[in-house]
């Protein structure tokens, strides 16, 4: 191609086989209530924190009109890295527990 001809885009559409929801879902341990701690261990301290959020959620700590903690108070609570708070509030909004806003925090999705 030389600079006197136009350019031109392609673009390829690709398609992929169907996804099953539940596949892509991170699991949320067992044994994690409202007041648990993070431990060491197998399993990730983002999903023993989403565990712990929705335990707190499922409580009715935090009514359908009140923002959860935000990432930075999550860090203080549980002593994580901000990457683990954000990734624990990733795993509960794709679990439909939580809704994200991006820049204004995650609210409870209670169901009923």
């Amino acid at each position: 191609m030389t600079l006197s001809q136009p350019f031109r885009a392609v673009y390829r559409i690709q398609t992929f086989p169907a996804w099953d929801d539940n596949d892509m879902t991170t699991p949320l341990p067992d044994g994690y209530g409202p007041d648990s701690r993070l431990k060491e261990g197998p399993e990730p301290k983002y999903t023993q924190l989403a565990a712990v959020l929705a335990a707190r959620i499922a409580r009715g700590d935090y009514p359908g009109d009140t923002r959860l903690p935000s990432v930075a108070q999550l860090q203080d609570e549980f002593g994580v890295s901000r990457g683990t708070a954000q990734r624990a509030m990733s795993v509960l909004a794709e679990h439909g527990r939580v809704l994200l806003s991006n820049g204004k925090g995650a609210w409870p999705v209670h169901s009923g």
